[in-house]
């Protein structure tokens, strides 16, 4: 795979007009591959949707990616989203973005073009509704970047599929 697709050699290609998301791999690891391909010593945290056990240990919560969806967060301050023992979706943060993260909203607009949706990244603490980022989303690019809703400046970028449901 040309350097240039690899996200720790050129973060700017996610900003590119002929961007493919097929192409990008970090580590050398894409869309679509299997999990089990991911190096298990930078993993830093493990998350597995619709799990019954808040107390598993590492090697439980891997084991049960192969029934249940989920994240793999690395070391290296990226991660990905888990479907079907399948990556789904690669988050970028951290120094694979430090070259994108002074630019605003309107930043990615200009070079991205208009968006396909903004969405709201929230939650609700008893009383308090708390927003952390708009998502501006470039579907037939399989892409996403989040706009901190306070600095007003990239702070995550996403390829894959977004899945709604988690968003507003």
């Amino acid at each position: 795979m040309s350097k240039i697709f690899e996200i720790a050699e050129n973060p700017k290609i996610l900003i590119d007009k002929d961007f493919d998301s097929n192409l990008i791999s970090i580590e050398g690891l894409k869309l679509d591959d299997d999990y089990r391909k991911i190096n298990l010593r930078d993993v830093v945290e493990v998350y597995v949707r619709n799990y019954s056990n808040p107390y598993a240990n590492f090697t439980e919560r891997l084991e049960q990616l192969k029934s249940h969806d989920g994240f793999i967060h690395m070391a290296g301050r990226f991660g990905f989203g888990i479907k079907n023992q399948k990556i789904i979706e690669i988050i970028f943060r951290g120094k694979y973005i430090d070259e994108l993260k002074n630019y605003d909203g309107q930043a990615i607009v200009d070079f991205c073009g208009k968006p396909n949706k903004v969405l709201t990244e929230s939650i609700t603490w008893v009383f308090d509704y708390v927003e952390y980022a708009k998502i501006l989303v470039y579907s037939d690019r399989r892409l996403y970047f989040f706009i901190d809703t306070e600095t007003k400046k990239v702070s995550e970028i996403r390829i894959g599929d977004v899945d709604e449901k988690f968003f507003m």
